[in-house]
């Protein structure tokens, strides 16, 4: 695997090679999102690339067919997708697959004490909860 960079330091590109050196698969980006991809007829394999930005991280990933999976996961005012508001997973054609989404409860410091994650039923396109977790911190 090989990544391309911009002067700035952000990622622009990323190849993947077979055992012999060949390209099979490439993406290129510009500002953290997929502009294009390109996999090898042959290749039957699955690989991917992820951009964290600001408050959304995106994962590219090629499947053996050709087609392309994008996941979008949120997390306002964080810089990582450690406590995601959402997240959701398209197909080739930006078809949505799949979503969860997690709601918070969280103490004076910010902690979450409680979090319930809901899924997305596609035949009625309603969230319905499916598990609700509690936590007990204790500072000193």
């Amino acid at each position: 695997m090989a990544d391309r960079y911009d002067q700035d330091g952000d990622l622009v590109g990323r190849t993947y090679f077979d055992g012999n050196g060949k390209t099979v698969t490439t993406f290129s980006l510009t500002g953290g999102r997929l502009t294009s991809y390109w996999q090898a007829d042959d290749c039957k394999c699955s690989n991917s690339v992820g951009i964290s930005l600001d408050d959304v991280s995106y994962d590219y990933q090629t499947e053996p067919d050709g087609s392309l999976e994008t996941t979008v996961q949120n997390h306002p005012q964080t810089q990582s997708n450690m406590e995601l508001t959402d997240t959701e997973r398209f197909s080739s054609d930006n078809t949505l697959l799949e979503k969860v989404a997690f709601s918070y409860e969280r103490d004076g410091w910010g902690n979450w004490t409680k979090r319930v994650v809901s899924a997305w039923d596609p035949k009625d396109n309603t969230m319905i909860p499916i598990k609700e977790d509690l936590r007990t911190l204790t500072y000193q």
